[in-house]
């Protein structure tokens, strides 16, 4: 895949699709055991610390961006603790969503190539949806369990992580094209 950074669009699409690859990758990995949560965290935060550049050079740090990446940089940081290291797995299964992303921009590719190909917005829509709602059903699910343990300070910290995914993804998620998918289903 050769990538043209002089434009930025096009230099954005394809490190997008590089990177989400490579985190669906690290899910894979980690979903089947091939690797242990702390590594596929290094892993993501490595991808992660090469990614914000990349937004960056591309105008594409707004402040939701910038609020995930805090969240995931906090988030990591604190289940490297051995006080926060039980919430490990659930910043592997915040990942997720880079599976639907990866499809999302290989999209983004064909129609910067001018290509009519359905496949893989269709393949983005099939997956957001229950990604979504698979990982913001899993924080919740600690943070309730947080909160009935009467374990004060994380609860909070979890609650306000899991208020902060769910706004997050309901406002990333794009329900105009799912209604429409329904109208030409029915």
């Amino acid at each position: 895949m050769n990538i043209d950074l002089y434009n930025k669009n096009n230099f954005k699409i394809k490190s997008f699709i590089i990177i989400n690859s490579i985190s669906s990758f690290l899910c894979l990995l980690w979903f089947n055991n091939k690797i242990s949560t702390k590594n596929h965290l290094l892993l993501e935060l490595f991808l992660l610390f090469t990614k914000t550049p990349v937004e960056y050079y591309c105008n594409n740090l707004s402040n939701d961006i910038i609020f995930h990446h805090t969240c995931m940089i906090i988030g990591s940081t604190l289940v490297m603790n051995k006080k926060f290291s039980y919430y490990a797995d659930i910043i592997s299964v915040m990942q997720i969503i880079h599976i639907p992303l990866t499809s999302y921009y290989c999209h983004k590719l064909l129609k910067l190539k001018k290509k009519k190909n359905k496949y893989f917005y269709n393949s983005y829509l099939l997956t957001w949806l229950p990604c979504s709602i698979y990982r913001n059903t899993n924080i919740i699910k600690i943070a309730y369990k947080s909160i009935y343990n009467r374990n004060i300070n994380n609860s909070i910290l979890l609650s306000l992580f899991s208020l902060g995914f769910i706004y997050l993804d309901y406002s990333w998620t794009p329900w105009n094209k799912y209604k429409q998918l329904i109208k030409n289903i029915i």
